[in-house]
């Protein structure tokens, strides 16, 4: 299922913005777009000198659904099924306001991996 185009323009913002939480008052600068489904975009970002993934959605319920997806993984035994969730916050500018989460790089993610398929002498 594709995003609606109208909803994906409610949560586009362009690389260099910096998206502070409402909440936690983390801050993220957007590197680049990497996709979008029927519920959000997915961002790269940098966060305390890490890159990371972030998704960001005008649906509040769709991101807290997806987070309750992520904290049942985080609390199953044994190795990582998904990516580890960090945050969740809102974003709000003038006008708009989007929810977002945040959780683990890519790059964390294959490294973790890694580690659990070879152990720590696996990784270069």
């Amino acid at each position: 299922m594709m995003m609606n185009p109208s909803l994906k323009n409610l949560c586009k913002v362009i690389p260099g913005t910096i998206i502070e939480g409402k909440w936690h008052h983390n801050r993220y600068t957007i590197i680049k777009e990497l996709g979008f489904g029927a519920n959000g975009i997915v961002y790269l970002a940098r966060y305390n000198n890490k890159q990371v993934a972030l998704k960001m959605s005008d649906n509040g319920m769709s991101i807290t659904s997806e987070v309750n997806v992520l904290k049942s993984f985080s609390k199953v035994q044994g190795s990582a099924l998904g990516p580890s969730l960090l945050d969740v916050d809102d974003w709000e500018r003038p006008g708009k306001k989007s929810a977002f989460m945040q959780w683990n790089s890519l790059k964390d993610q294959i490294s973790s991996l890694s580690c659990s398929k070879k152990g720590r002498t696996g990784l270069g």
